[in-house]
């Protein structure tokens, strides 16, 4: 018998740190139609879901659009904290 050793430099998915949350999604429904001229009149169940959010941030190099569906890419913020009215409004001055 032979073995083979492999060598991780990355960690694995269920090695990421991660929170648990319910995320609600809408329940599968068999001919479920769409109103759009009376929203009113649509109807969709939610279901509450206990998942795992991963961070993935780790892993980020290993991400691919056309493999896994997204990717993760960093983003600065001009503001640090938006505690007041104020703050908020001059943002939008900045847009």
């Amino acid at each position: 018998m032979s073995s083979t050793a492999i060598a991780r430099d990355k960690p694995t998915e269920s090695e990421l740190p991660f929170v648990t949350a319910t995320v609600s999604y809408c329940a599968d429904i068999p001919r479920a139609q769409a109103y759009v001229v009376t929203p009113e009149k649509n109807y969709r169940p939610l279901i509450a879901t206990t998942v795992k959010i991963r961070d993935a941030r780790p892993i980020r190099e290993q991400l691919d659009l056309d493999q896994q569906g997204f990717m993760l890419i960093d983003h600065k913020s001009s503001v640090t904290h938006l505690r007041t009215p104020e703050e908020i409004d001059a943002t939008r001055l900045l847009a």
